[in-house]
């Protein structure tokens, strides 16, 4: 049993931040597709579970199908406007991930059939890049692992049958 024991390695997902934005373009624009692929899908069970609620198979093969193209399109759309930009201005930083949320922006507001939709959903995909960018570049992490202390609450002491209760009246040596 003494196998059971080992450490398991940690999972290192690819990330298009880790390089500088114009090498190995390729693996990010694949990457990139790949990512957005899979959150299409994600969002694709979401809507055909609990919004649109297809009727046949097929056309619930159509929403994921739906889902899965554009957010794959808004992926590839996403990282090799990126790596364009950066491999043309030769800078590796914030503007190039600004200039990918424009394009991701834009795939979804030529779905939409709407500009609108366009500018504000591609403002909002380059702020997050540069947001993201620059907590990489600084050497921030989004979501920190830290373990913290667990701290007890007022009432926890009603989940011990161990533990001493105080007087809800108070103390009658007063």
């Amino acid at each position: 049993m003494a196998g059971l024991n080992y450490p398991r390695p940690k999972t290192k997902y690819y990330s298009i931040y880790d390089k500088p934005d114009n090498d190995d373009c390729m693996k990010k624009v694949c990457y990139g597709t790949v990512y957005g692929g899979l959150f299409g899908t994600f969002v694709s069970v979401f809507d055909t579970l609990g919004y649109s609620r297809p009727g046949t198979m097929v056309g619930a093969a159509q929403r994921c199908g739906f889902h899965t193209s554009l957010f794959a399109l808004a992926g590839a759309a996403y990282t090799s406007v990126t790596v364009l930009s950066a491999s043309m201005r030769k800078k590796d930083d914030t503007i190039n991930h600004f200039f990918g949320g424009l394009a991701a922006g834009g795939v979804f507001g030529a779905r939409a059939n709407s500009q609108k939709v366009g500018w504000g959903l591609g403002i909002a995909f380059g702020l997050t890049g540069i947001t993201i960018k620059l907590f990489r570049m600084s050497g921030m992490k989004f979501y920190p692992v830290e373990n913290y202390r667990y701290e007890r609450s007022f009432f926890d002491y009603r989940k011990s049958y161990f533990t001493d209760r105080p007087d809800p009246e108070g103390n009658p040596d007063i």
